[in-house]
């Protein structure tokens, strides 16, 4: 049988002496060429004398460096640093390499955990063991086979070997293996040693959290030591973690039993004490040395962690949480591993939002596809970015072509660009979209015009279009009382379309004037209704001719093509009678004609029409308890996108809306909030709330959002991405597909090897 092929390998040196236990090699300290205390190295086998061990593997247990009396010359002298580089470089002096033997591998290249039959000859060359030789020595190869290969440390600790050794060659093993293999070999190794040991548990006690800190490249933050699945878990974190390192929205991972991870969110955060009396006799001010040794051992600081999800060793989607870990479950900061596995990667439909606090190179991705599936919300403070959040929303939506989106765009902050308080410029969804997937439409072209806005068409509402269900929503802001909003029905009912242009007509109307006479009308009444509806006279996009009309059929009409529409305000927008007026009306008559065609689309005559996006803002006027039950915007979010018509409302004021509507936002992003009430609205309906709520109080004010609902698997605190150049060459398609693409797959590499 042909001896197992050598890979190229470092050469570490040469055989000084060996025996069957332990051999020792000489080598000169150039380039970097020294071989790392407890790191493998490999060295042919006597062929001759025995051809079945081709290659026996030591572990490095010491480096030593004899002097002789030339080099004690040099030390005691005065020369300078060139002549000793000079010296070091070309004096034969050797390096001596302790090396114990761990096993070797046999012509077949099966790995042996044994003692060589015979040791190397002198002068054989040693080579450094590469990662694929580690993980053939080490891990499970055959078919079938689940054991690792730890037989070696049986040969460390009859050679008497230290726990530094122990702990250092466990490290470099370690590193050939990633994510779940890292956890499982330690956890064996760990096993294995305990049995090795078990006459020595004051020793084994010492070794097994040094051996577990060493492999794991990081200290584990705390371990928990309380909690429940309902109420989440205490975490007493560790002497060396800094408290004030840590924050509120911050992600950790807890490691099981069962090889579990279980993925969860930081939500508070606490002093402890061992005894009570320590609190009341606190160490003097100036007593920094007492201050130093008590912290963290009889005073000792706690975290709070809310358990999300769980991350199974498959390595499959993550799952929702159903039971908690035991007690001394070491508690870790998540990997960009772990949360890019939780929020997914990005591809058409999971849009990138912004990072996780102090995780700037971690994407989290929305899934638009669930967004738009239920009505959802922006809410937030004025000031906190709910505007280019929804922006960003928005571009996210029209770049996957998911839905169409109608945008009543209250400040004109959506269609085109907007400047901040320093003046920059930012781009709104027409310059993003100039291909033709945006349409900006206006109220007040004058306005537009001003803004050097791209508009493709004015909005014209015929007066005869307006019904008492749109005048109903103004009810508040022009007072009008309930028996003249009855009356409103009554007049459109004896007068037709023409009831408005008639109560505005310059001369008395004859029919008006015969409704009074004939007491079906008070004079008072109509008289009241009359003045209140000067206001329309003012509203320039209010005609009389009917061509309102053959507005919304353009509107429908593109909307249903895959066409996103922005209407633009104007200075229209500070009216808040105007924006109801046009919002509430135009919303009607969309969404009858997207039932229209979802019941024909049932009985087979013709296609389901295109999902719809509606965005308002000041979303509490249209959703106000007082008035949802029976408004078009009420109706649009109980109705679960039943005719494939959801809402974005963006609001300040959360608690303004219905709490039923509420109940149906199947995702929220919510800026920072201050109000009692504002905070319990938007946290109606979700478990969990309270430890979410010291979340949401700890927003910074701006660029920064916690995400809960439909869309994501967890709820999320981000550091919102920044809306510029680089979001702006991603969604016109300028990003690089390679580069998401290698993101991914290093993801997968770092979670389940290769």
């Amino acid at each position: 049988m042909n001896p197992m092929p050598i890979p190229a390998a470092p050469l570490v040196g040469r055989v000084l002496r060996a025996n069957v236990s332990e051999f020792t090699l000489g080598c000169r300290a150039l380039g970097g060429q020294l071989p790392a205390f407890g790191s493998l190295v490999r060295v042919a086998a006597d062929r001759v004398a025995d051809p079945q061990a081709v290659e026996i593997l030591g572990v490095v247990a010491d480096l030593r460096l004899e002097d002789d009396p030339f080099v004690r010359q040099l030390v005691a002298a005065e020369v300078s640093d060139e002549y000793i580089n000079d010296q070091r470089d070309r004096r034969q002096v050797p390096i001596e390499v302790r090396v114990i033997h761990a096993g070797f591998f046999d012509a077949r290249a099966a790995p042996w955990h044994a003692l060589p039959p015979r040791p190397p000859l002198a002068l054989e060359q040693i080579f450094a063991c590469s990662a694929d030789e580690v993980r053939r020595f080490c891990a499970p190869g055959g078919p079938g086979e689940r054991a690792w290969k730890l037989g070696f440390l049986a040969l460390l600790v009859e050679a008497q070997a230290g726990d530094a050794l122990l702990s250092a060659v466990l490290a470099h093993i370690a590193q050939v293996f990633d994510g779940e293999a890292r956890v499982e070999f330690a956890r064996e190794a760990g096993r294995e040693l305990a049995r090795l040991l078990s006459a020595d548990v004051l020793r084994l006690s010492r070794l097994l959290p040094q051996i577990g800190q060493t492999m794991s490249g990081a200290r584990p933050l705390g371990v928990v030591v309380g909690g429940s699945l309902s109420h989440g878990l205490e975490v007493m974190l560790d002497p060396h973690t800094v408290l004030e390192g840590l924050a509120v929205g911050r992600y950790v991972v807890i490691h099981g039993q069962t090889r579990k991870r279980f993925f969860g969110m930081v939500t508070d955060l606490s002093l402890g004490a061992t005894q009570a009396d320590l609190s009341s006799h606190p160490p003097a001010a100036e007593d920094a040395y007492s201050a130093e040794v008590l912290r963290g051992t009889a005073a000792y600081g706690l975290m709070h962690v809310a358990p999300m999800l769980e991350l199974t060793p498959e390595g499959g989607d993550p799952r929702p949480i159903k039971t908690i870990p035991a007690h001394f479950a070491q508690v870790l900061e998540a990997s960009e591993a772990e949360v890019n596995l939780v929020f997914g990667a990005e591809d058409r439909s999971h849009f990138h939002i912004g990072a996780p606090l102090e995780m700037d190179d971690v994407h989290v991705n929305l899934d638009l596809a669930r967004l738009v599936e239920r009505s959802s919300g922006v809410f937030g403070k004025s000031g906190t970015g709910k505007s280019f959040i929804t922006r960003m929303l928005l571009a996210g939506i029209v770049r996957a072509g998911l839905a169409s989106c109608l945008v009543f765009d209250m400040h004109n902050d959506y269609g085109w660009s907007v400047h901040d308080e320093s003046g920059r410029e930012y781009k709104g969804l027409r310059q993003l979209f100039s291909d033709g997937r945006v349409s900006v439409i206006t109220l007040d072209p004058e306005t537009s015009r001003h803004r050097q806005s791209k508009t493709d068409r004015e909005l014209r509402i015929s007066l005869r279009q307006i019904e008492p269900e749109d005048v109903e929503m103004l009810a508040g802001l022009l007072g009008l009382s309930e028996i003249q909003v009855g009356a409103l029905h009554f007049l459109r009912r004896r007068l037709g379309r023409d009831w408005i242009v008639k109560l505005l007509a310059e001369e008395e109307s004859q029919e008006l004037k015969k409704l009074v006479d004939e007491e079906r009308l008070m004079a008072g009444t109509l008289g009241a209704i009359q003045r209140k509806f000067e206001l329309f006279r003012r509203l320039g996009f209010l005609q009389e001719d009917p061509l309102g009309e053959d507005a919304v059929e353009e509107i429908f009409a593109r909307l249903n093509q895959g066409t996103s529409v922005v209407l633009e305000f104007g200075t229209y927008g500070n009216q808040l009678e105007a924006y109801l007026l046009v919002a509430n009306y135009l919303t009607r008559q969309i969404h009858r004609r997207y039932v229209e065609r979802k019941n024909r689309a049932a009985g087979g005559q013709a296609q389901d029409p295109r999902p719809l996006v509606i965005v308002i803002e000041e979303a509490h006027k249209f959703l106000d308890p007082t008035v949802a039950g029976h408004t078009i915007f009420g109706t649009i979010a109980r109705e679960l996108r039943k005719y494939n018509v959801t809402l974005l409302v963006v609001d300040q004021r959360p608690s303004g809306i219905d709490e039923e509507v509420m109940s149906q936002i199947g995702t929220r992003v919510t800026c920072l909030l201050d109000n009692e009430a504002d905070i319990r609205a938007v946290f109606s309906g979700v478990s969990g709330a309270g430890a979410l709520r010291e979340v949401l109080a700890r927003l910074d004010t701006r660029q920064q959002a916690l995400i809960l609902g439909h869309a994501v698997p967890m709820p999320v605190v981000v550091q919102t991405r920044e809306y510029g150049e680089a979001l702006y060459a991603e969604l016109t398609g300028a990003a690089d597909e390679s580069d998401r693409r290698a993101r991914r797959e290093r993801t997968r590499k770092a979670l389940y090897g290769e």
